[in-house]
């Protein structure tokens, strides 16, 4: 994809939602609830739901500190592939 397409395609998705949904599946997978995780990634447990619920865009500090715990791309958890 272009550099151009693909900012025209991001546009399209929303980046929050997209976030929230795979940060939730994560959490299912590890059965994990939003203190737990919390604990164990040293992020705020306020931040983590703010992020659930989209009413907030994702730091880089706190994306990146979550691609490593659950061993995922940052690219994974902002839809950017599958």
């Amino acid at each position: 994809m272009t550099h151009l397409g693909y900012h025209i395609y991001m546009k399209e998705v929303n980046i929050e939602k997209v976030f929230a949904e795979r940060l939730k599946d994560l959490m299912v997978e590890r059965n994990l609830n939003s203190v737990e995780l919390s604990i164990k990634t040293n992020i705020p447990r306020t931040s983590i739901s703010n992020w659930l619920l989209c009413k907030r865009s994702v730091n880089v500090d706190a994306l990146c500190k979550f691609a490593e715990f659950f061993d995922v791309s940052t690219d994974y958890l902002l839809g950017r592939e599958d």
